[in-house]
């Protein structure tokens, strides 16, 4: 019984020392609690690195470009209209159509001086060439032009002067609203001005050839003409008031159309005519696109 005592005796104390032993182990905390919260080595992570990526920029057009091709009726704003021509100046006095280009000494000219039909006709700038040069108020657009043309024909009348020695002014006055169409439609005007028939300074006159619903005479555009010629050129000065009531148009500072001036040359007694120049590449009557354009400046 003795040694039974004895033994039990040992056993608890085996058992207490063991308990001791663990719980020493893991009672004794950190007097500043400072290891509950200190970051392992693999955890040291820095915050911008776990934070939600944010897009680049480079994301966001793409999703544009994609939004724009699947929906193609919604296209971006058109862009401001860009093509090669001029800036009409604006005449704070109303010129006179005279045919003195003195009051236009402040305005630059533009050459027309590119081929555009006819080369086996063509004999150079003294064959046909010009210089335009293109104001406005708030009545009229007007047109100033000196011509080289050595030998001078027009023996037509109305709309058969365009095969004779004439000058076609084409405007497109809805510009932003149909910038991409090949096609004239009612808002495309051309105008035929003759110099003169028989002769420069006789029987002048407009001839409307577009839209076709117009199409006819126009005595509302006032024209003045004369021959000069010197020792070294032939040629005349053309000077034009187109009212803006014809053009269908409302101007104001900083409107821009589609413009083109092109000049029409014939040197025989055949009604057909045999060369053509302007001031605009790959210009063709029936398609606005080819025209150039037109800014009415201050």
């Amino acid at each position: 019984m003795t040694w039974t005592r004895a033994l039990i005796s040992l056993w608890i104390l085996f058992l207490l020392s063991a308990c001791t032993t663990a719980g020493g182990q893991t009672a004794v905390p950190n007097a500043t609690m400072t290891a509950v919260y200190q970051p392992s080595a693999t955890a040291d992570l820095e915050p911008t690195q776990t934070a939600p990526a944010q897009p680049q920029a480079t994301e966001t057009p793409l999703v544009l470009a994609v939004t724009e091709a699947a929906q193609p009726t919604s296209a971006p704003a058109q862009a401001a209209p860009q093509r090669s021509g001029w800036t009409a100046a604006y005449f704070s006095t109303r010129p006179e159509v005279d045919g003195d280009l003195g009051e236009w000494s402040g305005f630059t000219p533009a050459a027309l001086a590119l081929l555009l039909e006819g080369r086996e006709n063509w004999e150079g700038p003294l064959d046909l060439s010009a210089a335009v040069q293109v104001g406005w108020d708030y009545q009229n657009l007007y047109v100033g032009i000196k011509i080289k043309d050595d030998v001078y024909r027009q023996n037509g009348s109305g709309e058969d002067w365009q095969v004779w020695d004439a000058v076609l002014v084409s405007l497109d006055t809805d510009l932003d609203g149909d910038f991409n169409s090949s096609q004239r439609n009612v808002d495309d005007v051309q105008l035929w001005l003759t110099a003169g028939a028989p002769k420069v300074g006789e029987n002048l006159g407009a001839y409307q050839t577009a839209p076709a619903n117009q199409r006819g005479l126009r005595s509302e555009v006032e024209i003045f003409a004369w021959a000069y010629p010197s020792d070294s050129e032939r040629g005349y000065i053309l000077e034009a008031a187109l009212p803006w009531e014809v053009l269908g148009v409302q101007p104001q500072a900083g409107d821009e159309f589609g413009f083109a001036v092109v000049i029409s040359d014939n040197d025989s007694d055949q009604a057909a005519r045999q060369s053509l120049v302007g001031g605009v590449y790959g210009w063709k009557a029936a398609d606005p696109t080819t025209w150039g354009s037109l800014r009415l400046g201050q």
